[in-house]
This record gives C-alpha cells, structure tokens and sequence, in this order.
C-alpha cells in the first residue's frame, strides 16, 4: 500500500469529490436559519488523504452575506486541501514520505446561529509523519456588517478583559488537573486566549494539546458561565449578558 501511494502521489492521481449533510435549521424572530455542512476529499487512488470539512448558510434576513461566506469557507477549505495534497506530493518526490501516509482531517461545528452572529469552529488532526498526528482547534465568530466579518478579541470584549479573565481560566484548568497548571509551570494564559467562542451555556477558551498539557491529556477546554464574565463583554456579545 505504502508503494502504491507513493506512486500516485508521484504521479498525481488525485480524485476530489463533496459529500454534503442534511441541513441543520432554526426557526427564529428573522425566519428560518439553517446551515449544512460538506466535506471535500482529495484522494491519492481510492486513498484519502484530505477530508476537509466546511458550512454554508442560509440566512433570511441577509441572503447575500451568507452566500458569500459560505462561498469563502468553501474556497478556503479547498486551498487548504489542494495546498496539503501539494505538500504531500513534494515530500514523496523528495522521499520523505514516513512510515505512513500524510493524512489531514477537519471537522466542523456551529456552535451558534443567529442572524447577524455566526460561530464556526473547527477541529483539525494533521498527520505528516512522526509518532502521533497534531491536533488543534480554530474557531472563528463571524459578525454582520453588511457582510459577515471576523470578530476580534478586541472588538468582543472590553480592554484589558484577557487579563482579568485570567485567574478565571486558570483555576478552571486547575481542576481539570492540566499538566502545565498544576504543576505550576503555566501560571498565566492571559496570552493564550486566542481560541474562543460563544455558545448558549457560556463563554468557551479551548486548549490545544501542549499549551495547557501534555500531548497524552488531549485539549482543554474551559467554559465561563455568562454571569461570570458579564462584565467583560463588549460589541455583539453583551447580549450575552443575563438579564
């Protein structure tokens, strides 16, 4: 097998195809929101290598705006397929292939759905040889702006919020018993918040494996409840706040 797919990694026998799942919807005050989310897979022979996960949507109240995100994170998990599937070839033309084949996985999520506030985060596994895949996890909340633009730390929360929320987030880790916290080489992550998102049940920081741990405890992830943090939030997320 190994011999086969380095032959057509060589070669360039690439197969693509989507697989798209049933959409997800919510009926709200803005009419019917609904998401559906698609896999592309880029193969070597029947083999694949990429299986890039993505989301569209519907949005009622701003068709134009969902369309062309959902056409932008189509057109980035395709780049990012294509651009893993290249990288791959190169390795085995070079001979640096490994003892097994390159593999790229993203799964996909929408953690919530509104009309002018879309989250979407992903979990990514990338393995390109070595004693274990990497893993990490990205998560992006999108803002209508007459069309839906990224939300920055900044923009979400009032100044100096990393840092208050701090202490917050280092006890909840404590109690997860995260490797680097309890034994006290990790004392602040005020400047690890960058992977956060909002859900129903409160404010989400995830952890990749060796930020907060060793690679054998998997990800952490911390939830603040919206009465813990109500005071930090700023922009879309005040509505949010309890009450």
């Amino acid at each position: 097998m190994r011999a086969l797919l380095l032959l057509l990694a060589v070669v360039g026998c690439t197969p693509q195809l989507e697989v798209r799942t049933a959409p997800r919807a919510a009926i709200t005050p803005e009419g019917r929101l609904a998401f559906s989310k698609h896999t592309l897979v880029r193969k070597l022979g029947t083999e694949p290598v990429a299986n890039v996960a993505f989301v569209s949507f519907t949005v009622p109240t701003a068709p134009d705006a969902a369309q062309n995100l959902s056409d932008r994170l189509r057109r980035d998990a395709a780049k990012e397929a294509d651009e893993f599937l290249k990288d791959f070839r190169e390795a085995a033309r070079e001979g640096d292939f490994g003892v097994a084949p390159w593999s790229l996985d993203v799964s996909v999520d929408v953690p919530h759905l509104s009309a002018d506030l879309l989250v979407v985060r992903r979990d990514i596994s990338i393995y390109t040889g070595g004693a274990h895949p990497n893993h990490h996890t990205e998560a992006t909340t999108w803002e209508l702006r007459g069309e839906f633009v990224a939300l920055r730390f900044e923009e979400a929360f009032q100044p100096g919020a990393a840092h208050r929320l701090d202490p917050l987030v280092v006890a909840a880790l404590k109690r997860q018993e995260a490797g680097w916290v309890t034994d006290g080489s990790l004392k602040s992550v005020a400047d690890l918040l960058h992977t956060w998102y909002p859900r129903v049940d409160g404010l989400h920081f995830v952890f990749d494996p060796y930020e907060a741990g060793p690679y054998a405890e998997g990800a952490h992830e911390v939830v603040l409840g919206w009465k813990a943090v109500e005071a930090e939030l700023a922009g879309p997320l005040v509505r949010f706040r309890p009450g």
